[in-house]
């Protein structure tokens, strides 16, 4: 889209512009809003990215990337008390949702409260075993409440899941330098 296109030429203000008008025109657009969200976290106005995401999310509250970007905005907006709140509450209403406890549980972890986030996680995972978001949100909860060990089985699914990720490749490589197993991190580089 030409606002995808703004937003990687760094003219994040011009995107905003044209998503809010696609916005106002299809509100039942739940990219459009979330576009909007990435525009505005992109501008620095991160409590309108929040509320961008929310709407964005009531109409597909199922959608993980989209809930964890709401998390992470509120976490950014100071809101993370507030935002964690409600998703304790959305999820005891619907506890089998990936995108719910997935949200819950990357702001838990944000919040600090990595045994719980690494608990909430796995729930995830087990829910939506091929769902990469929770899978990559699981090894970050490990690897910062120090079971590197653990994080490497769960970064090799992930790697498994999208094996054209770099990134995933690179964390993976990491985390095995930190359990010094290096011949394997070398060969994955």
């Amino acid at each position: 889209s030409l606002a995808a296109l703004l937003m990687l030429r760094h003219q994040a203000p011009r995107a905003q512009m044209l998503l809010l008008r696609c916005c106002a025109r299809a509100p039942d657009r739940a990219d459009a809003w979330d576009a909007l969200g990435l525009a505005l976290m992109l501008t620095g106005d991160i409590p309108a990215a929040e509320s961008a995401f929310g709407e964005a999310q009531r109409l597909l509250p199922d959608n993980i990337d989209i809930a964890v970007r709401r998390a992470e905005a509120a976490a950014l907006a100071g809101n993370a008390a507030a935002e964690l709140a409600r998703l304790d509450l959305a999820a005891a209403d619907d506890p089998a949702n990936v995108a719910l406890l997935t949200a819950r549980g990357v702001l838990l972890g944000r919040q600090g409260q990595r045994d719980e986030a690494v608990d909430v996680l796995e729930a995830a995972v087990a829910l939506a075993p091929d769902a990469l978001v929770p899978i990559v949100a699981l090894s970050n909860a490990l690897t910062t409440s120090s079971r590197a060990r653990m994080a490497v089985d769960v970064l090799r699914r992930a790697v498994a899941l999208a094996p054209d990720d770099s990134n995933l490749r690179n964390n993976l490589a990491a985390t095995l330098v930190r359990v010094h197993r290096y011949d394997e991190a070398r060969a994955i580089l």
